[in-house]
């Protein structure tokens, strides 16, 4: 099993009261509502996942709340969950192995060489010094979602810190442990599970732009 799926917030049309007593009570202590309704957006998306792919109704699979954990579903501890948003943006991803999903919304960040640092690896961060404009914001935010994606899936903290440490190449699809798609002019989003190649990806978003 491996699948994933993207909404806008717009889309959500369910509200708190679908969630179990443990997820409303988690949902109200996020103070910033934004954050609250892409919560809330995530778990309503993941739940719809796990009907198509499971049967049944959306309502009847039950999701943990830990704070700072990825989601899981109680009843299958052998089901893999992950979760991200970015502003409007919600993703989500079910398999039956480790997996890391990671949406960051285009666009320049604030003293993007001091963020590159951060996220690139020195090889990384001298090809991106040769780039500018749209080219140099894309790659950045690609680095940045891919080793977000591929941190979720090892089950470590996901701390920029650690983004510098790792380097990807890009590879053939059959080879490859991320999949990254460029979603027009909204954002950028990476898939990392081993045997990424295997996933149906929706017709919406079309293929990965690059392997890795």
């Amino acid at each position: 099993m491996l699948a994933f799926a993207l909404i806008s917030l717009d889309e959500v049309v369910a509200g708190a009261a679908a969630l179990s007593a443990d997820e409303r009570e988690r949902a109200d202590a996020i103070a910033k509502p934004l954050r609250r309704r892409q919560f809330i957006a995530g778990r309503l998306l993941l739940r719809r996942m796990l009907a198509q792919a499971l049967g049944g109704r959306s309502e009847d699979f039950e999701l943990d709340a830990t704070a700072g954990a990825p989601p899981r579903m109680r009843s299958r501890p052998d089901l893999h969950l992950s979760v991200s948003h970015s502003r409007e943006w919600v993703a989500a991803a079910i398999a039956d192995r480790p997996v890391g999903i990671d949406i960051e919304c285009l666009g320049a960040r604030r003293d993007p060489p001091r963020f590159a640092r951060w996220v690139c690896s020195p090889d990384e961060w001298k090809n991106w010094q040769a780039l500018d404009g749209a080219a140099a914001d894309d790659a950045l935010i690609t680095h940045w979602t891919r080793k977000e994606a591929w941190l979720k899936r090892e089950g470590g903290e996901v701390l920029l810190t650690r983004m510098h440490r790792l380097h990807a190449e890009p590879v053939a699809a059959a080879q490859a442990d991320v999949a990254t798609w460029r979603l027009g002019e909204a954002a950028m989003l990476s898939l990392c599970v081993s045997r990424v190649a295997d996933v149906v990806t929706p017709a919406s978003i079309g293929r990965p732009a690059e392997w890795a």
